[in-house]
């Protein structure tokens, strides 16, 4: 990893998520196939030299709601996330758009 804080890669990581997909509420958007989802998302990457507490117990998480649209080439995503835990020199974004193409 970087020193310094520079979010350049690590050489450990982990991550876990978890989202529920749900119906759209209105019939209309909900037959052309948009989707709701909340969801949940932790993990951290660290250097080598970490040690595992560190590794685990200064993960980032958030929890979030979010609009979901599939295409042929990805699903198209807007989400509001609100931020559970994060470190100190994180940019932190509570809305992003976005084109998935796998989940977490």
């Amino acid at each position: 990893g970087a020193k310094g804080g520079d979010a350049l890669g690590g050489d450990v990581t982990w991550s876990v998520g978890y989202s529920l997909g749900l119906p759209f509420p209105h019939a209309g958007l909900h037959a052309a196939g948009f989707r709701c989802q909340l969801y949940a998302n932790a993990g951290n990457l660290c250097a080598y030299e970490t040690s595992f507490r560190t590794l685990l117990y200064g993960a980032r998480a958030s929890v979030g709601c979010g609009i979901v649209f599939p295409t042929p080439v990805g699903r198209i995503e807007a989400n509001l996330s609100h931020v559970l835990r994060a470190n100190s020199r994180d940019q932190q974004r509570r809305f992003q758009l976005g084109l998935g193409m796998e989940f977490l």
